[in-house]
């Protein structure tokens, strides 16, 4: 009897670790998305942070509370903690599926922030061709797409 209650701790705790993993998410995802007058709040699914050119890989990443908040004069974004950079200070914005990808001049660390909606990231793609960031020409095509 004993160790029949050993052997289900460990599947107690397990389960009330999925159970809180799923509410989190649930409660992530239901976050509004439109802005919160600060500015415009791009919905993430997750983050990364990766040196150049490694893409979302050999970095960070963060699929709890990942962030890119677009104000008019720069932006914030987080993978392990909130940042901050203005659009003068992006040195070009690239777009992979429906991931969007900063690349910063004062930094070789990139922002890898995936969206999960292809319309979400051309809404993004143009806020920021309007705010005067390079964009390659993947990200231009996408920001060209017409809004639905």
């Amino acid at each position: 009897m004993t160790g029949l209650l050993v052997g289900l701790i460990p599947i107690v705790f397990i389960g009330a670790a999925v159970v809180a993993f799923v509410v989190m998410r649930g409660l992530r995802r239901s976050a509004p998305n439109a802005g919160d007058g600060n500015g415009k709040r791009i919905p993430l699914v997750a983050s990364f942070s990766s040196i150049r050119g490694a893409g979302p890989f050999g970095g960070g990443h963060n699929n709890l509370n990942p962030l890119l908040l677009l104000h008019e004069d720069g932006l914030e974004y987080r993978v392990f903690r909130r940042k901050t950079a203005a659009y003068a200070g992006i040195r070009e914005v690239d777009a992979a599926g429906t991931r969007i990808i900063l690349a910063f001049a004062d930094s070789a660390f990139t922002f890898t922030g995936n969206t999960g909606d292809v319309q979400v990231l051309a809404d993004a793609m143009r806020f920021l061709r309007d705010k005067g960031c390079p964009l390659t020409a993947r990200a231009a095509a996408i920001a060209d797409t017409p809004p639905a």
